[in-house]
């Protein structure tokens, strides 16, 4: 009987661990706070005290359906000549749900690219990652079944709809390219920052990420520790400073120009 209770366990637990996770996600509908308005936002990056990469973000309207994120960044400075790195990532979601379609990320080192895709439904994230000269494996496509899944630009327009009240939490799976993690973010208060862009108003929010495996149980994440996002208090809800620990020290990034477009049909429009 003992042994057969042994088993039972070992194989409920796993579900069970799975469950309570699962059951703290915050419901994947959009909040009461406005949609953000066009616009095009450009950020620098740095690790401890060194300015080491920038990326422009910007926001487009395909049609009356679905949004697009392009972005674009690279190394810079004395960072690029030990670590080139030349990025792009478009992503697409439903400019109504806040739900994202695909993404596509390529990312140009000095000896090698690297490709990711990834599509996403409510039940399950198909990805695939590609690199040229190719590996000795060939690449193969995964398939993670978590539920209801973002990736960065559906996350940010899920988080910034939220009331985000000093004390609330918000728990979401979230794809940035080819891997889920479990984010937690819960905000801390309110802020004065001064970046380049200017002087903003914040919502200082604490992020916490953990790994989600092929079983759907959660791991620490091996690189990073700990995160702090101030988020702009005001119509656009957008990070203007990110501080995050990881193993190698404190990476940081923080806002340098926020520029509104004009609302067309070709360029950055009203989500």
């Amino acid at each position: 009987m003992k042994f057969i209770l042994s088993i039972f366990l070992t194989l409920l637990l796993p579900a069970m661990a799975w469950a309570d996770w699962r059951d703290e996600l915050t419901p994947p509908r959009p909040g009461p706070f406005p949609p953000l308005a066009p616009l095009q936002a450009k950020y620098h990056f740095g690790w401890l005290g060194i300015t080491a990469g920038k990326a422009s973000i910007v926001f487009l309207q395909k049609n009356d359906d679905t949004v697009e994120l392009d972005a674009t960044g690279n190394s810079t400075g004395m960072a690029r000549a030990l670590w080139k790195l030349d990025a792009k990532h478009e992503a697409v979601a439903n400019r109504r749900t806040l739900r994202p379609i695909s993404l596509e990320q390529t990312e140009v080192y000095s000896a090698k690219t690297v490709t990711s895709k990834a599509r996403f439904s409510d039940r399950e994230v198909w990805c695939l990652k590609t690199v040229d000269p190719p590996d000795k494996n060939p690449a193969k496509p995964k398939r993670f079944k978590v539920p209801e899944a973002f990736d960065l630009q559906s996350a940010l327009l899920f988080a910034r709809s939220q009331p985000l009240k000093p004390g609330d939490t918000i728990s979401m799976v979230v794809l940035p390219s080819f891997s889920p993690y479990l984010a937690t973010i819960k905000v801390l208060g309110k802020e004065d920052v001064t970046v380049r862009a200017g002087k903003f108003h914040t919502l200082k929010c604490d992020l916490k990420l953990l790994s989600i495996d092929k079983k759907l149980e959660l791991h620490p994440h091996k690189l990073f520790k700990h995160g702090t996002i101030w988020v702009s208090d005001d119509e656009n809800r957008l990070p203007v400073k990110i501080q995050v620990d990881i193993f190698i020290g404190s990476v940081w990034a923080e806002l340098d120009e926020l520029r509104k477009t004009p609302q067309t049909t070709t360029a950055v429009s009203q989500m």
